[in-house]
């Protein structure tokens, strides 16, 4: 199986540089020629299914593939991005301001969660049962594309690599970025992570 794996295009409180964590937040025009860019990128990919989270960045990017694929997305709530409680609709330094320290656990404590929030060990679990579920029920020559969300995708990489949660933080996804992976029983391959060269800079 060979999952492609990236994260929507750019959202509106992208460019305002607002959390959006499970807030339902739109594409913009940028965005919108992001999405249409992957599907040219991915037209001879051989992708026979797109599952995307159910929030609009990421299932209205995942539509506009899938009008140029000829699929229909599925949606799934398992691939929502970090819910991020009361630190959404903030800026980053609007966090440091309003609860003095949370950045900082957030960071170093993967079981650590805004009020009203996820942690990333809750989106882990998740992440994983989807990922068991996927494995579980599609053949071995399927080609599938998830799109999600950064924290989201970050997770699903490192699970399916079995690597520990804590890596997320050891590499950046932009939006529309793809990663790749095969997987063979329990073999896991990588043979590209983040690759943005079909987005205009």
């Amino acid at each position: 199986m060979r999952i492609y794996i990236t994260r929507h295009g750019e959202s509106e409180w992208n460019v305002s540089k607002r959390i959006q964590g499970a807030q339902n937040t739109r594409l913009t025009d940028k965005g919108i020629r992001q999405a249409r860019a992957l599907a040219s990128r991915l037209q001879t990919e051989g992708i026979s299914r797109i599952i995307a989270s159910d929030l609009d960045r990421a299932y209205d990017t995942a539509v506009i593939v899938g009008q140029t694929l000829g699929i229909v997305p599925d949606k799934s709530e398992a691939l929502r991005e970090i819910c991020l409680g009361v630190w959404e609709g903030l800026t980053r330094d609007d966090v440091e301001k309003l609860y003095p320290g949370q950045l900082k656990f957030w960071y170093s404590d993967c079981f650590f969660s805004p009020d009203s929030g996820e942690s990333i060990t809750e989106v882990r679990k998740r992440v994983s049962a989807f990922i068991g579920r996927l494995i579980n029920t599609e053949e071995n020559n399927e080609r599938i594309l998830i799109v999600t969300h950064a924290i989201t995708a970050k997770i699903l990489i490192t699970e399916l690599l079995k690597m520990p949660v804590e890596f997320i933080w050891c590499f950046r996804l932009d939006n529309t970025g793809i990663s790749i992976i095969d997987v063979d029983g329990p073999r896991r391959t990588v043979s590209c992570l983040n690759d943005s060269c079909h987005i205009a800079k």
